[in-house]
This record gives C-alpha cells, structure tokens and sequence, in this order.
C-alpha cells in the first residue's frame, strides 16, 4: 500500500484525483481522454488512489465510474439523510458540483459538466423534489445550492409557518409538522 503522506506527490496521480474530486462519477473512459496517459498507467493510478483510500469505483451502465473516497463530508451527510437513497451518477455528478461551487447557475452546471441542458433540468428537479439543492432567483439568473438537513428542516417550518398564517392549516397540524421535523 502508498504511504499516506506520498500518495500525491506523483504530479499525475494529484492531478487525477483532484480532477475525481471535481467530477464525481467520472468515467475512466473520460479520464483517459482528458489525461491523454497510456491506459496502463492512468490504470496504476486509479488503483494507488484505491487503495490509498482517495477514490472508490463503481461499474455504472457497463462503465467504471470514480468517486471521492467513502468519508468525504457531502456523502456523509446524505447517508444520514436519506440512507435508502439512489441517485443516478448524474446527479451524483450536479449535486458534488453545487455542494462545491454553490451559486452556479444552469447555464454553467451544464458547461462545466458537459451535459445537456435538458437532462441537467430533468435531474436538478429530482434532486430539488428530494430537498436536497435549491434553486433563488439572482437578478435574470436562476442559481443552485445544496441544501443541508438542518436547512431544509427550517425550510419546512417556515412554510408550514406561512400556510398556519394563511389559515392553510391548523395550529395543531403545524405544531405536528415541527416536532416532527425536529424530532429528525
């Protein structure tokens, strides 16, 4: 096994793994085409990176996918969300992106991720239908962000708060929503 402290001194392995970090669900395809490396080396790489414990892989779809490592924060933080929840590795890939560069608007998601703007709108909204980004209106631009759990639980307070003002619901259903909430 790579010695922690040496594992990314290689120029080549940093590089590759700061680019997983910053493309979550990459495919070793498209890392073969950015790095322009041999396959055997860009292979070597990976699996220091592996048992390093940098990166995971996944086979997605017939293809070998690679993530950051098991402890990073964000995949943390959805397993104590959602432990039953599959997201498909685009949104793996746009929830990363917001998680690390919050504010970013449709139009430079789908730059920076390469995809289609279509597809980027049909999984935003799953993701957004799952609490787990938001969008806020920023002048003529729509923006993302991820959206932690103690967020999304005051989100749900306040409009619960808004629809008890509004004579939407009761005070005893919304006093239920927020134990509820807080409860979690």
């Amino acid at each position: 096994m790579v010695q922690e402290e040496r594992l990314l001194d290689n120029p080549t392995r940093r590089s590759l793994y700061h680019h997983i970090l910053a493309y979550p669900g990459v495919s070793f395809t498209i890392l073969r085409k950015v790095f322009s490396t041999p396959e055997g080396t860009l292979r070597y790489h990976l699996r220091q990176l592996e048992k390093g414990e940098r990166i995971s892989s996944r086979l997605r779809k017939g293809r070998r996918c690679f993530f950051p490592a098991e402890g990073s924060d964000l995949q943390i933080s959805l397993k104590d969300r959602a432990p039953d929840l599959s997201l498909s590795p685009s949104q793996e890939r746009i929830l990363f992106t917001v998680n690390r560069r919050p504010g970013m608007d449709q139009k430079d998601l789908a730059r920076t991720l390469g995809m289609n703007r279509f597809t980027l709108a049909y999984n935003i909204n799953r993701l957004m239908e799952g609490g787990l980004i938001m969008r806020w209106r920023d002048g003529r631009e729509i923006r993302y962000r991820y959206l932690s759990k103690k967020e999304l639980d005051h989100e749900i307070i306040r409009r619960a708060a808004i629809d008890l003002l509004r004579g939407g619901i009761s005070e005893r259903t919304f006093n239920t929503i927020k134990k509820t909430v807080e409860m979690d």
